[in-house]
């Protein structure tokens, strides 16, 4: 397969951008944004729109392709991740060292062509993002077939007939959407985002209405959710991150929780990538000598494959979220998803709400190759509209191979 062309265009993310670094320095809420002004490089304002950069490939033959690039929502936070961008210079970008180099290129296979383009181009991650979307998808096209169906045959990787196990975030809307979630029996619920000590006070409370929201809403008993939920740091930093008294917490979180299997993700901040793993490795260890089962989440300083490599033969987490965007290529997501399973460690696809409905059905593709333990519902915070793009786009690619048109 030859390309002959692309195109690059300005597009909107499917949730905002938020500086992080300033809301919890103290930035005070102001209806659905932040006062004051923003302290991360790349930020116009403290809660800004997200943006995107859709793109379309188009084949010597014909066919069209698609892919978007896009940021996560909190794009230049320190930890290793990538400065927002405008979409203007991305587009330059792509139209000014992408295309010329992109054209005219023969595709034989994905793994071959996303080397190639690391060796021959020096690409911000959002636009080896976007630009791996689109050739997956073309090569697809070209061997009609599926994008999952690629990425199986080329990681030598078996899809199977079975639903994936979604996970949704509530953002700050921490009941209707929640009964949302509830009431669509999402596998993995409600994040929560837990991004300040205020808000952290409130959690034991919280977990025990969303549990007794579950009973009311889906007396089922077949329905048993995973609760997870996303600290931010606010336990290390409630705590001064001491040790014994964060495991104390985890310890009334767990019982808490109970019968519902619990994760929490990134209880500590740590000023740099070391003692990030040191801190998160120590809690574990601990966790696991007090007998506690909830299950410790790394995204805190672990945005590249080998940040992920790093983490895993320090221990420092039971699961790792593997975000596409901060990754880059649609490969190396792949790549860590089967590294984090070889390695007896639980994977779980991640992503942002900031990124678009494109950047999701791809992931519906990564995850039908790869089975990670979860799936994150993407774009948005609204839960409706982010399910209804992947359970749809699954389905469909469910469909097109299983039942592919045999009658």
């Amino acid at each position: 397969m030859k390309i002959s062309g692309i195109i690059a265009t300005d597009g909107l993310g499917g949730f905002w951008n938020d500086d992080n670094e300033a809301i919890k320095e103290g930035a005070k809420s102001d209806g659905f944004t932040y006062k004051g002004k923003p302290v991360t490089p790349g930020f116009e304002a403290i809660r800004q729109p997200s943006k995107a950069v859709p793109l379309i490939l188009k084949s010597g033959r014909g066919e069209l392709a698609f892919g978007d690039c896009t940021w996560v929502q909190y794009g230049g936070e320190r930890a290793g991740r990538e400065k927002l961008s405008s979409t203007k210079s991305v587009v330059d970008l792509i139209h000014g060292e992408v295309e010329p180099w992109l054209v005219g290129q023969e595709v034989e296979g994905f793994r071959s062509f996303m080397k190639r383009m690391y060796e021959d181009l020096i690409l911000p991650r959002s636009v080896q993002y976007g630009v791996s979307q689109a050739v997956l998808d073309a090569i697809a096209k070209d061997r009609r077939t599926t994008m999952a169906e690629v990425l199986a045959d080329e990681y030598d990787t078996t899809i199977v007939n079975e639903p994936l196990t979604f996970f949704a975030q509530c953002g700050d809307e921490y009941y209707n959407t929640v009964d949302k979630m509830i009431l669509r029996r999402i596998p993995v619920l409600p994040h929560a985002l837990i991004n300040s000590v205020s808000r952290l006070k409130k959690l034991l409370e919280y977990v025990e209405w969303t549990k007794r929201r579950i009973r009311e809403l889906v007396p089922d008993k077949g329905y048993d959710p995973i609760l997870h939920f996303d600290l931010y740091g606010n336990l290390g930093l409630a705590h001064r991150n001491d040790i014994d008294r964060i495991v104390e917490y985890l310890r009334k979180l767990e019982e808490t929780a109970r019968p519902f299997r619990l994760h929490v993700e990134d209880p500590v901040y740590m000023s740099s990538k070391e003692e990030q793993m040191e801190t998160m490795s120590e809690i574990r260890r601990r966790v696991s000598e007090e007998g506690l089962e909830l299950k410790l989440v790394a995204d805190e300083w672990v945005p590249t494959f080998e940040d992920k490599v790093d983490f895993i033969e320090a221990g420092a987490a039971d699961i790792y979220q593997i975000k596409p965007p901060d990754l880059g290529g649609v490969d190396r997501s792949v790549e860590a998803v089967l590294y984090c399973k070889s390695q007896g460690v639980l994977p779980y696809l991640g992503g942002s709400c900031a990124e678009t409905d494109r950047s999701a059905q791809v992931s519906v593709h990564i995850a039908l190759a790869t089975r990670p333990h979860q799936v994150l519902i993407k774009p948005g915070m609204g839960v409706d509209e982010g399910i209804s793009i992947m359970y749809n786009e699954l389905q469909r690619t469910l469909a097109l191979i299983f039942c592919a048109f045999n009658s």
